[in-house]
């Protein structure tokens, strides 16, 4: 952190990537296309963020979790982004997994970076319930849950990362086994160039694998030019 000529702290554009999980070129995308946000100067020209601001930009990013458009939220007020998220809250989404999964001892194995303790879930998920449910009722709902720990600031980023990255590894280590039927349907699959979270992305192949669909994943981010273009040349199909 550093201070300007007031003394007030202020965070460079690495640490509010950091602290927010927000990419540097989204930050600059929106600065240039919503004014939002408005960062000062360090005398070297770095950008330089204030602690409101990284508040702002956390709350942004947890409805951007929630399917809420950037457009819609960078012109919001801080106290504005609260009420729409507290709305978000009381608007029916799963706070638990189902199947009777302790969200505690979720969090508590989160918290201690324990690897083996969710792998474990995961397994006793997929074979009691299959690969679909495992998503739908387990993943799903944990994301929910996970989502508002950070927004409430009971996981830090890292935490809510080593989330992402272990039900990443999971959910393509049970793809790379999944038997294909021989001439599947092809599907591509990416995000919008403003949508930088590919778990969702990882979820709907799933979803589809399990259907004898065969995926061509792209990642997430992908310009809309070079979206029709991978199309026409993997010959995709899409619903």
């Amino acid at each position: 952190m550093k201070h300007d000529a007031n003394g007030f702290g202020r965070m460079t554009i690495s640490a509010v990537e950091r602290e927010t999980g927000l990419p540097k070129d989204t930050l600059r995308v929106w600065e240039r296309r919503y004014g939002f946000p408005q960062p000062t100067r360090d005398d070297a020209g770095e950008r330089l963020y204030t602690p409101e601001d990284v508040n702002r930009l956390r709350l942004i990013r947890r409805l951007i979790d929630h399917g809420w458009r950037p457009g819609k939220l960078l012109a919001a007020s801080e106290a504005d982004l609260q009420r729409i998220v507290e709305s978000e809250r009381c608007a029916g989404a799963p706070v638990a997994p189902d199947g009777g999964v302790p969200t505690d001892e979720v969090l508590a194995a989160i918290r201690r970076h324990d690897v083996s303790a969710l792998r474990d879930l995961f397994q006793r998920s997929l074979l009691e319930r299959g690969l679909q449910a495992l998503v739908s009722d387990l993943v799903a709902p944990l994301n929910v849950v996970i989502g508002d720990a950070w927004i409430r600031g009971e996981l830090g980023i890292p935490e809510e990362h080593f989330y992402t990255e272990q039900v990443q590894s999971f959910l393509r280590g049970t793809l790379a086994s999944y038997t294909r039927p021989a001439a599947p349907p092809r599907v591509l699959l990416t995000t919008l160039p403003e949508e930088e979270h590919g778990l969702g992305l990882l979820m709907v192949e799933v979803m589809l694998a399990s259907e004898g669909a065969q995926c061509c994943s792209l990642g997430p981010r992908m310009p809309l030019t070079d979206i029709r273009t991978s199309a026409l040349t993997s010959a995709a199909r899409g619903a």
